[in-house]
């Protein structure tokens, strides 16, 4: 649920790495509530859920549907793992 009238600021309640061993506050003022906690764009949980989705959608375009092995940047006219051929 976004919400414009949040109380004056509200910061987002996600987490940012600092560096490998630390972890600090977003400082991000709160623009979504989502199960009573508050959110910024990036933090959304629902957003970063389709985020997740679409990427996942994308590798599995990018798989042999015979082996689900991944394909190289480059085009084989064939799967490298199975023998499985690909037009092109």
């Amino acid at each position: 649920m976004i919400v414009n009238d949040l109380p004056k600021g509200t910061r987002c309640t996600g987490t940012v790495r600092i560096n490998d061993w630390r972890r600090g506050a977003c400082s991000k003022p709160a623009t979504i509530i989502r199960d009573g906690k508050y959110y910024c764009g990036i933090h959304d949980p629902e957003r970063r859920r389709q985020a997740q989705v679409l990427r996942e959608e994308q590798a599995r375009k990018k798989e042999c549907q015979t082996c689900r092995a991944r394909k190289p940047l480059w085009t084989y006219k064939y799967c490298p793992y199975c023998g499985t051929k690909y037009l092109g």
